[in-house]
Order: structure tokens, then C-alpha cells, then sequence
């Protein structure tokens, strides 16, 4: 048995050896002072009585038989003297020990406070703790109790080392006691000890909880009524656990518990049992037990665990069902899946699935023809390292966006390696994304060829001066462009927008047979023409011929309808006039009234090309409105320029479209001023102000400004301002959203330019007709008159002038729209030159100019009716500006094949005209351009005809050019391919 001494009894036997020490270091003195001549010391075999010669032996014997090391050193420190017990403490023989120094003793970290203890003053005795190192190496802790003493005028000092170690030891042993104490206290588990007879000798506070009481000093089975409810582990386990050797599942039979089963040297896990309490209620337990050895190994007891689990075994059964709701849910998505499968088989768009890795998942049979492989030799596979680079240029980015912002995303794609439009759909799914890709080729052809036709018409109509309208029976709302109110004589903008309205503009003599025609075209499905009279708020009247169409729904019913309008009122007054001429001039009248039916069947097929526009604009809006539904989410795609500003004008967010345009970073613009770094500095102060405004008073929500871009070009964008509030609804900045419409406006020059022109050469012969008419309308010039003949004269001229301008443009705007189909047919060059000479012939006898033909015998594969339109207009040209008694020479010759050119046909007309400047040598080949603007009222020409021959020429794959020398002559080339 180990003997534990506390501190104070140690103390308490320290001092009283210092008190010994003390009573013989007297005894010890007197002898040496020859004050006694003998001692006398009492032990267990009576007194024994020593002489001066024995005087130091009893000290000795004391000394070495103390339980605490002694010691006595000198000044540096040097062991003079030790007792045995220090030399047992240390482990070092005695007479190694005597003669070191005691420091050598003392622990590194500690010799510092050994230093101080020893040279202290010491009038009293210095004690303190420390750690000595034995020869061992092992650490031990020790008191340490200072006397400094003179021995024959000697100092030396006397050292009482006590071993602290059994104190420490037993410091330790209460220490973890009351830790386990806690820590058993603490444990949310029921936790049982129990002696070798399975009573019960500690339980903490969760056993107490469970038990419903206090089970201390009671029998485990008497205070735990356990019944064994599933075993865990494996199966054999079981015969520990149950009074008999069948083992039997949870709900056929359940077994008593028997605590006495587990003193087999074994411990168990994760037995499952069942608590009977004394008030009838049960708990379902987890029960874990474990032999409690004691040092020699040999069973004392056991420790028993007891976790509470009906929570979780009401899981368990909740998660059973669960298991067999997923199972029977896979059951049904498998199901599913095979009938998507089928669904995705037979849909006519492309379907892949790619999972987080981007590998294919699924590829139908659609997706595999357009990758030219089979689905089954790219599941698996990555994506992108089986479709080409083209592909991935396109898709990369939308199906990276598509997965993680798991966000749908749309994007339609052209590929020029097999020229064809697809539109990806692009969906995230659980783990990857799915894409259905459509192909849109015919349909992004008829959108591109629709708009180009659009523009035509609109031009085309322009320049004509007519105006549309669109009539939606089922809201009884009627659209009218700008030109068809300035038709009516109402200010742009001010119609109402319904047939009452439009009927009230109408004549009231013209409205009956008007709603005639109208319910006629209706009732009858054939296209509306009408003229009828409309009377302007100002009180003049103007005639007006319109035409139209019905359209109708499934079930035959009217519900648009769409038309044109022009002012016919010029027509109307010439009619009059010329009703009222004589005999002579009844076939000029008939002449006129035959151009002007041309002029309505033009207008006819004009009205047939709008028609069949609206139709497709129709289809696109739906297209376009459905599209708008389903994909409001992708503003971020949008290709417009959004920015944030905060209240200070500095940019707080700049969208991708923003920075792709303008060639930015993120981290260039962010932060940045928007006036002073991306306007320019002319527009600086202006915008400034602007913004300003907008912060202080709601202004200028819209407005233009330029743009700088990264390489200091300007673009042109037009804003739409929006003020940002915070939720005490204060200001803190605006969001700007641009659209860039720099294109637009070099496409609205371009077409102010185009209509100017075409209104001036529309404006001037109307005008000639308009002043003369006028004047034999009133009377001032009379009809039988030569003045008047030749104010006749000069409108039938000019009617002819506006029938060619219409003419040329509608044959050019059919040849740049690509609606004409060459009829090419093999032909003899020189077959060309002279039909070309016979048509012209009398033209240049009138002219007294000579034509020079130098033919060639070439064929050629080419349109003869237009070729030989080419021909005769550059003829005519030559007649125009070449002097009379002048030769105009017209020749062609063979090409030969050269390097990457093909053998041609060059066909050459020369005259000995005023020739072409140098810098307008390209200008001709323009519309409505001419050298000189007066050339247009003396030759009489539309400045289309090079127009007109150069596309022709090019749309036979040749080329057309002029050579000129101003004061000698122009030389006209045509080069087409053989």
C-alpha cells in the first residue's frame, strides 16, 4: 500500500527535524566548547551513554536515517555532505553526488530560482519547490528548506530536500476523480456502474432521468427491466443476449435482458433493448456494456451506456415509409424517363443533356445527325472536345451562363462552315444543363428578305406620296400613316383612329357608293378600288383613289383590313380638261388614260407587296410577342448599354453589352466619372447639366449624346434615363439604359439623301403638270391655243417623265431585292450589238449622229432582253451628250483566260461627248446622280438608267465601268463572263 502524506503533515515533520537538527547542532557546540563530557541518548534498548570521541556518531546516524535528503554545501555551492536518501532520490552512488555542485541537480528551466533561493540573505530559513533531474533523466519535484550555519568560521548551508512526488501523485488521482465525476455528471448518455454482483455503485444524472428514480445500491435487472429488441451487430451476437438460443425479430417475441450475460470478458455495442418502467411506460434504448477490470486485469464489475432512441426509432419508421415512397418514386421516374426518352425521339428539334463535367448525358437521334455521329459514341464524352470550335466560339459562353446562374438562356447562332441558322434553348437542370437546338435557316432568310422589302416598300411609297392604312375590325381601331393624314388635310397625329371618324372626312355625295364598294370587297373576298372625294377642314375638296384587301379568319369572318390611299386630285382636273379638248386631242386623252392604268396596276402590285409584308410582319410580331414572354428574364443579354450612375455621376455598373461596345473592363469603368471619362468634352457641360436635372426636378428622362469608347471613337447612343430611389424613397443615383444608333443615323442620312432626291424628281414634273393644268383650268391660256397645245405638250412629256421615274424604280428596286430571275440563254454576241443598233437607229438619225459597230461572233450565256437593255441605255446616253455630225463607235471582242480569270466578253460604247470629271466617275453608277443637275431637265433622264445596267451586269456575275476624258469623250466597258 502507498502511504500519500499531505503538505501540511510534511511541513509539520520538516519543522520538527529542523528543530532535532537545531537541539544537536547546540549539543554538538557545547561538546566542542568542552562544556560536556558525555551524552546520553534514550532508545528502545534504554539509555546508552557516549563518550566526546562519539560525540559526532548519533548525529550521523540521525542524519543518514531521515525519510528527507540532507545536504550541506558551501558557498559556490559544492556538495559537502549528503545523507543515503538523496543519493536513492538522484539514483547516483554517494561518493559521485559529494564534491559537485548541487546546481548540476537542478532542472534547466529551474536553476534560476535555485540561484536565488541559495543566495539570499537568509537570517531565517528560505524554502521553495522545485524539479530535480535524476541520473535517469526522470523529474522530481521537491521542497527545499535553506539553513545557513558557522562552523568554525566557516559558512556552509544545510539543505532539506522532501520528495513531493507521492503528494503529486495523489494531486493527480483526486484531480481526475472529480474530472470523471464531472464528465460522468455531464454525459447525456445513462451511464451505469455496477460491482462483480450487479449492484449498482455509481449512476449519473441521465441514468436517474431514465430509470424514473433513483436505481444507487439497487440490482441492475431489478432497477433496469430490459427486454432485447434488435441486435446491430452481427447475427451470433444474438445467444448472449436472450434466455434462449433462437434468435426471434423484434415484433414476433421480445427477450428479457439478463446484466450477468456480459461478465464474459466481452464488451457489446449498439444493442438495441426495451425499458419497462414501474408506471407502464416504455422507452427504446441503445445499450452498450463493458467488463470493469481492476489492475491486475481481473473483472471487478462492468460499465453499462443506455442511449434513448425512440426519437430516432420513430425516424427509422418514418424514414422506412420514405424508402418505399422512393422507391416506388423511382419506379415512377424511370417510367418517365422512358417515356420523355420516347418524347425526345420523336420531337423534330435537336435535344442534348450535359451533366456538371459537360459530358454528354443524353443525344437523340436529331442531335447525332447534325454532329454527324451516333448518340451511343458521345455519351460520356465532353462536349467540347467533340464539336468543333466554331461551335464552341458560339454556345461556350450561354450554356456556361445557362449552369451557373441556373437561369434559362436563349441565343440564336449562324454557322458559315454548313450555312445554317440554329436557335439554342438553353435549360439548367440538377446537375448540368439541357439544350434543344432548332434550325431556323428559312426562317432568318424570310426575316432578313422581309425587312430589306419593308424598306423598299416604305421608300417606294414615299417617294410615291401615298399613304397606307390599316384597318382591325374586331377593335373597329383604324392605323394611319403620316402621309395618308396629310392626304385627308389633317395635322399628323390628329386622326381618331375609327371608321366613323374616316367616314366623316368623306364627301357625302361619295360616302354611299364608298361603304358600297367597302361591304362589296367584304361580302364578295375581292380586293377593294375606289375613288370618292374627301373634304379637307378647311373646306376644299381632293379626290383620292384607294385600294385594299380583306382578311379573314378561320371561320371566314373579316377581321382586317389593309389598303393605300393617293391624291389623285391633279389626275381628276386633267380628266376634266381633257373631257372638255377636242376630237384631236382624244387619242393624247387616251394615251394618258392608259399610262395612268399602268400607273394603278403598279400601284395594284404595290398593294400585293404590302399585303404579303404585313402578312409577314404579322407572323414576326407574334413570333416576336411570344418570344418577349418567354424570355423577359435575359436583360442581362440584352444588346443594349446599361449603366448606373450614383448620385456623384460616378458609373456604379456597366452591363457586358456596355463593355463589349465600348472596349472597356469592368475595372476601368467602375468608379470612374461618366461626364468627364466617356463624353466628350464639346458634350461635357450639356450632359452635366442634364444630369442635374434629373436628379433635382425628374428631367430629361431621354435624351442623345456620344459615347467614347475605349479607342476614343465616338458612337451615337440614344438614353433612357430612370432615377434609382432608396427605400426611404431619397435619390441615389439613376440607371441609364442606350441604344447605339449610329448605324441608324448613317441609315437615316442615307435615306434622307434617297427621298430628297426622288421628291425633287417627283416635285418638278407634277409641279410642270399641276402650273399648266391649272392655267387652262382657269381660263388665263386657252386649250385651242399654241400656248395651250403646248402646255398639253409639255404635261403629256412630263407624265411621261413621272411614269419612268416609277418605272425605274420599281425595276431597280426588283433587281437589288434579287425578285428578278434571269432567263439566261445562249446568244451571239454580235446578235446582241446589232438588235441593240436597229432599236436605236431612228434615234440616232433624229439625233444626225452616227453609230460604228464593230461585232464579234462570242456566245455568251446570258438574259438577251436584258443585256440588250444594257446596251440601248448606254446608247442612249451616248446620243444625249454627244454633238451632232459626232460618231458614237459600239464593239465587242473575246478575252482570253488569264491566271485565276475566266475567258470574257468585253463589250465597249464610246462617244465624243463633254467626258466625266475624275471624281465623279464612280458618282454616275448612283442613284439620281447625273454630272450635271441640269442635265436632268434638258436630256429628261432619271439618273437610274447606270443604276439600273450596272446591277443588271453584276447579277451576271461581270463587272461595269467608265473611262473619261473630260473635253474628248466617255468610254462605257462591259465585262460578263463566258
Amino acid at each position: 500500500m502507498i502511504t500519500v502524506r499531505t503538505v501540511q503533515e510534511l511541513e509539520n515533520e520538516n519543522i520538527a527535524l529542523r528543530q532535532q537538527i537545531q537541539t544537536l547542532e547546540e549539543i554538538f557546540k557545547a561538546i566542542k566548547m568542552g562544556e560536556v563530557d558525555a551524552l546520553v541518548i534514550s532508545s528502545l534498548q534504554g539509555e546508552r551513554v557516549f563518550t566526546l570521541e562519539d560525540a559526532d556518531y548519533p548525529y550521523r546516524v540521525f542524519v543518514q536515517e531521515m525519510h528527507e535528503g540532507a545536504v550541506t554545501l558551501d558557498e559556490h555551492g559544492t556538495i559537502l555532505y549528503c545523507n543515503h536518501h538523496l543519493a536513492t532520490m538522484l539514483k547516483k552512488p554517494l561518493q559521485k553526488i559529494i564534491g559537485s555542485n548541487f546546481e548540476e541537480y537542478i532542472a534547466p528551466l529551474e536553476k534560476q530560482v535555485f540561484r536565488g533561493l541559495f543566495q539570499q540573505e537568509k537570517p531565517a530559513a528560505n524554502r521553495g519547490e522545485l524539479n530535480l533531474i535524476a541520473d535517469d533523466e526522470t523529474h522530481i519535484p521537491v521542497y527545499l528548506s535553506f539553513k545557513e550555519l558557522q562552523i568554525d568560521n566557516v559558512t556552509v548551508t544545510c539543505l532539506v530536500v522532501t520528495d513531493l512526488t507521492e503528494q503529486k501523485l495523489h494531486a493527480e488521482i483526486v484531480a481526475s476523480e472529480r474530472l470523471a465525476t464531472s464528465i460522468l455528471q455531464q454525459a447525456a448518455e445513462a451511464i451505469i456502474v455496477c460491482d462483480g454482483n450487479g449492484q449498482i455503485i455509481r449512476a449519473n444524472q441521465a441514468a436517474q432521468q431514465v430509470c424514473g428514480k433513483n436505481p444507487l445500491f439497487q440490482q441492475f435487472d431489478a432497477a433496469f427491466s430490459l427486454k432485447c429488441n434488435h441486435c446491430s451487430s452481427v447475427q451470433k451476437i444474438e445467444a448472449c443476449f436472450f434466455s434462449h438460443e433462437q434468435a426471434v425479430s423484434q415484433k414476433q417475441n421480445l427477450r428479457e435482458f439478463s446484466l450477468s450475460s456480459l461478465l464474459q470478458s466481452q464488451s457489446f455495442q449498439g444493442i438495441e433493448v426495451l425499458l419497462s418502467r414501474e408506471d407502464g411506460t416504455e422507452s427504446n434504448l441503445l445499450l452498450g456494456a463493458s467488463p470493469l477490470l481492476d489492475s491486475e486485469n481481473q473483472i471487478i464489475g462492468n460499465v453499462v451506456t443506455l442511449t434513448n432512441i425512440t426519437e430516432r426509432k420513430q425516424i427509422e419508421e418514418q424514414m422506412a415509409q420514405l424508402v418505399m415512397r422512393e422507391q416506388a418514386a423511382c419506379a415512377d421516374a424511370e417510367a418517365t424517363k422512358t417515356h420523355l426518352s420516347n418524347i425526345l425521339e420523336s420531337i423534330s428539334d435537336a435535344f442534348i443533356a450535359v451533366d456538371s463535367n459537360w459530358c454528354y448525358t443524353y443525344v437523340n437521334q436529331k442531335a447525332a445527325e447534325i454532329f454527324g455521329r451516333k448518340p451511343r459514341d458521345l455519351i460520356g464524352k465532353n462536349i467540347w472536345q467533340e464539336v468543333s470550335e466554331e461551335f464552341r466560339q458560339h454556345s461556350y459562353q450561354a450554356y456556361t451562363q445557362a449552369f451557373t446562374e441556373k437561369s434559362f438562356v436563349q441565343l440564336e447562332a449562324y454557322y458559315p462552315s454548313i450555312q445554317r441558322w440554329f436557335e439554342n434553348r438553353i435549360y439548367p437542370s440538377g446537375d448540368g444543363v439541357s439544350i434543344f437546338l432548332k434550325e431556323i435557316t428559312q426562317q432568318k432568310q424570310t426575316e432578313i428578305a422581309l425587312k430589306e422589302s419593308e424598306e423598299h416598300l416604305r421608300l417606294a411609297l414615299e417617294a410615291a406620296q401615298m399613304g397606307t392604312w390599316d384597318w382591325n375590325m374586331v377593335t373597329n381601331k383604324i392605323k394611319w400613316s403620316t402621309r395618308h393624314e396629310q392626304l385627308f388635310g389633317l395635322v399628323p397625329g390628329t386622326f381618331v383612329g375609327n371608321y366613323k371618324a374616316f367616314i366623316s372626312c368623306i364627301d357625302p355625295e361619295d360616302r354611299k357608293a364608298l361603304q358600297q364598294a367597302v361591304m362589296l370587297s367584304q361580302n364578295e373576298k375581292c380586293d377593294y378600288s375606289q375613288e370618292y372625294r374627301v373634304i379637307w377642314p378647311d373646306g376644299s375638296r381632293h379626290w383620292i383613289a384607294g385600294k385594299g384587301k380583306f382578311f379573314y379568319d378561320d371561320e371566314g369572318q373579316a377581321v382586317r383590313m389593309l389598303g393605300a390611299v393617293m391624291d389623285i386630285s391633279d389626275r381628276k382636273q386633267a380628266e376634266t380638261i381633257l373631257q372638255r379638248s377636242k376630237a384631236e386631242l382624244e387619242i393624247q386623252v387616251a394615251q394618258r388614260t392608259a399610262e395612268l392604268t399602268k400607273a394603278n396596276n403598279h400601284l395594284h402590285r404595290l398593294i400585293n407587296i404590302l399585303t404579303t409584308t404585313i402578312n409577314q410582319q404579322t407572323k414576326i410580331e407574334a413570333q416576336l410577342r411570344e418570344a418577349e414572354r418567354r424570355w423577359r428574364s435575359l436583360l442581362e443579354n440584352v444588346q443594349l448599354l446599361v449603366v448606373g450612375l450614383d448620385s456623384a455621376g460616378k458609373v456604379e455598373y456597366a452591363n457586358p453589352f456596355f463593355l463589349e461596345l465600348t472596349g472597356y473592363t469592368q475595372e476601368e469603368v467602375l468608379g470612374k466619372d461618366w461626364v468627364r471619362d466617356f463624353i466628350p468634352q464639346e458634350q461635357q457641360q450639356q450632359i452635366h447639366k442634364l444630369f442635374l436635372e434629373m436628379l433635382g426636378q425628374g428631367l430629361n428622362p431621354h435624351h442623345q449624346s456620344s459615347l467614347l469608347t475605349k479607342s476614343q471613337t465616338p458612337r451615337v447612343i440614344a438614353w433612357n434615363n430612370t432615377l434609382l430611389r432608396d427605400s426611404q424613397e431619397q435619390i441615389i443615383g439613376t440607371m441609364t439604359i442606350g441604344e447605339d444608333i449610329t448605324k441608324r443615323q448613317a441609315l437615316d442620312k442615307m435615306k434622307n439623301e434617297f427621298v430628297s432626291v426622288v421628291s425633287h424628281e417627283l416635285r418638278t414634273p407634277m409641279t410642270s403638270i399641276q402650273g399648266g393644268l391649272n392655267l387652262l383650268a382657269k381660263g388665263l391660256v386657252k386649250l385651242d391655243s399654241d400656248k395651250g397645245k403646248r402646255i398639253i405638250q409639255i404635261a403629256s412629256e412630263n407624265a411621261e417623265r413621272l411614269v419612268r421615274l416609277v418605272n425605274d424604280i420599281l425595276d431597280l428596286e426588283r433587281l437589288q431585292s434579287g425578285r428578278v430571275t434571269l432567263n439566261k440563254q445562249k446568244a451571239d454576241a454580235s446578235e446582241l450589238l446589232s438588235q441593240a443598233a436597229d432599236l436605236m437607229q431612228l434615234i440616232f438619225q433624229k439625233a444626225e449622229i452616227n453609230l460604228s459597230v464593230s461585232p464579234q461572233l462570242i456566245e455568251l450565256l446570258v438574259d438577251k432582253d436584258r443585256i440588250i437593255q444594257v446596251l440601248t441605255n448606254l446608247l442612249s446616253n451616248a446620243i444625249k451628250f454627244s454633238p451632232p455630225g459626232s460618231t458614237v463607235y459600239m464593239a465587242v471582242e473575246k478575252i482570253s483566260a488569264k491566271d485565276a480569270e475566266t475567258a470574257s466578253a468585253l463589250f465597249k460604247v464610246q462617244d465624243r461627248g463633254r467626258g466625266i470629271p475624275a471624281d465623279k466617275i464612280e458618282a454616275i453608277f448612283e442613284r439620281f446622280h447625273q454630272v450635271d443637275a441640269s442635265d436632268s431637265r434638258k436630256q429628261g433622264g432619271t439618273g437610274l438608267g447606270l443604276a439600273i445596267c450596272r446591277n443588271i451586269v453584276e447579277q451576271h456575275n461581270g463587272q461595269m465601268w467608265v473611262e473619261s476624258t473630260v473635253g474628248v469623250g466617255s468610254s462605257f466597258y462591259m465585262k460578263l463572263p463566258l
